[in-house]
């Protein structure tokens, strides 16, 4: 056992996951247990349903036309027609919609299933006057892989699991994001998503050149955006570590709390602590919550 394992409790072992509640780790769940380690514990202990809303329909239709366009386009080496991606994106709305009735609540807040429908066509093939993402950044790409799942083990054992987006000819990662508001440069060059992924890609042999996010802004006029980054050597062992640290502190808040908690919460001073961008907020016990 090496110092660092000693000093994290963590042994050595095909899986150091074993006897925890989860089979291996993200890089969505290593920032959800950070940002707030009872919502981690509701989610992925107590299986508490999170209703869906408008923004995660929305992002996961986006996705979806990506997806068929960028499939379709590994042997065709050619986008869509634009009428027909207008027609797919539409498909993939009401596919998406079908899909989550009946599973958990739909959170539409302000809005309403045909108004996210027309706004992710718009985002997709965008509007007479202005071309949308399929028009100005899937033309950039040529996919030799889409939605790949990539899972490694990491030096002390943790399964380290995630879905790639895109992978191209360029040897790069590319995730497909929309939001309603630019991303910046500093955004992404602290992001866990991108570090892991390009650790998962160093660590099965195949290293990419870089990790990039092509964003369509949900505004009424649409908008794209292009960021890349990369990460160091050391930036992907401190990645690492902090794998290790995460397993250990789930461990011990296990050990401590135990599997009914609550664990510890999110800090009032984060965003995502608010009625807003929690659905536990209201049965928060660090908010006042039963």
């Amino acid at each position: 056992m090496s110092a660092l394992e000693e000093l994290l409790g963590i042994l050595p072992a095909d899986n150091p996951l074993d006897g925890l509640p989860v089979e291996h780790l993200s890089p969505s769940s290593i920032d959800a247990f950070w940002k707030c380690a009872e919502q981690w514990r509701r989610e992925r202990i107590d299986r508490d349903p999170r209703p869906a809303t408008d923004k995660t329909i929305f992002g996961r239709a986006f996705h979806r036309a990506v997806e068929r366009n960028f499939l379709q386009k590994i042997d065709s080496h050619e986008d869509l027609p634009v009428p027909v991606m207008r027609d797919m994106t539409g498909d993939a709305f009401n596919t998406v919609l079908d899909e989550e009735k009946g599973v958990r609540e739909i959170n539409w807040y302000d809005s309403k299933p045909d108004q996210i429908q027309s706004g992710v066509i718009t985002a997709m093939v965008g509007t007479d006057a202005l071309p949308g993402f399929h028009q100005v950044l899937a033309p950039t790409v040529q996919p030799v892989a889409v939605e790949r799942w990539l899972e490694v083990k990491t030096a002390s054992g943790v399964p380290l699991s995630m879905r790639v987006d895109v992978e191209d000819v360029r040897r790069r990662i590319l995730d497909v994001k929309t939001t309603t508001k630019r991303k910046t440069q500093a955004d992404l060059d602290k992001s866990t998503q991108a570090t892991a992924y390009l650790y998962g890609r160093e660590r099965e042999g195949n290293p990419a050149t870089e990790f990039g996010v092509q964003v369509a802004v949900r505004t009424l006029k649409p908008q794209q955006q292009e960021l890349v980054t990369t990460r160091s050597a050391g930036q992907l062992e401190a990645f690492e570590r902090l794998v290790d640290v995460t397993v250990a502190t789930v461990r011990h808040f296990l050990g401590v709390y135990g599997e009914a908690g609550p664990w510890p919460g999110a800090s009032p001073l984060g965003y995502w602590c608010s009625p807003t961008q929690c659905s536990f907020y209201a049965s928060c016990v660090w908010r006042g919550g039963s």
